[in-house]
């Protein structure tokens, strides 16, 4: 007698099989990788500008208090495009953000520094807090980013596709720009090959290699 549970293996079985494949991966496919989440990565660039005494500390504590207590370092950067947008418009090239005037130049070097910050945390990796501690990104050369899943991922997906005698179709695989930096890497180990961010992978007999688009 066929249960439930069978039934359900049996029909994942036919998705990894079958000939026609596209896989969409969003963030959460890096979370076991040493990649934080929005929430944490919030965090650990907002670490960066917590002294009064860090560069911007007093623009970028304007910043997120003037959004909801839910937005994330994404929101954050939008609001700072946007007061870049409008101080390059303006007159003098200044906007009040608080209780202050801020030259276009300042907001610029903040949103360059934010962009930083998140390129140390990617590059790097991160460790979670321990006992309710705050997050840390990782010492410089100790890189704690790791791939293992995601190469298990490929190495079961195709080694279920592999019949003798049957030619492979194209699998398609699609990232989102905070996927990027993780899952590239094992499939350029898979593979041998280096990838750029943004691109639609297209794996199998008659695929052309690589397929740029825009996600």
């Amino acid at each position: 007698m066929t249960t439930d549970f069978d039934a359900a293996v049996e029909d994942v079985t036919a998705h990894l099989t079958s000939e026609r494949q596209a896989w969409l991966f969003g963030a959460g496919i890096s979370c076991r990788s040493g990649l934080p989440l929005m929430y944490p990565l919030t965090e650990l660039v907002a670490a960066n500008y917590a002294d009064t005494s860090a560069a911007h500390h007093a623009l970028f504590a304007s910043l997120r208090s003037g959004l909801p207590d839910t937005a994330h370092i994404e929101h954050v950067l939008s609001q700072l495009g946007d007061f870049v947008a409008l101080a390059e418009r303006s007159k003098d090239q200044k906007i009040a953000i608080g209780e202050a005037d801020y030259a276009v130049e300042t907001l610029r070097a903040l949103h360059g520094g934010i962009r930083d910050a998140i390129r140390d945390v990617i590059r790097r990796g991160y460790l979670p807090g321990e006992n309710g501690g705050a997050p840390k990104v990782a010492e410089e050369g100790k890189h704690v980013v790791k791939v293992d899943h995601h190469r298990d991922f490929l190495r079961t997906l195709f080694a279920a596709r592999d019949k003798v005698g049957r030619p492979l179709r194209p699998v398609y695989f699609f990232t989102l720009n905070d996927v990027a930096p993780n899952f590239y890497p094992a499939l350029s180990s898979f593979w041998r090959l280096d990838l750029p961010f943004r691109a639609c992978w297209a794996a199998g007999a008659d695929a052309e290699p690589l397929m740029l688009r825009s996600v």
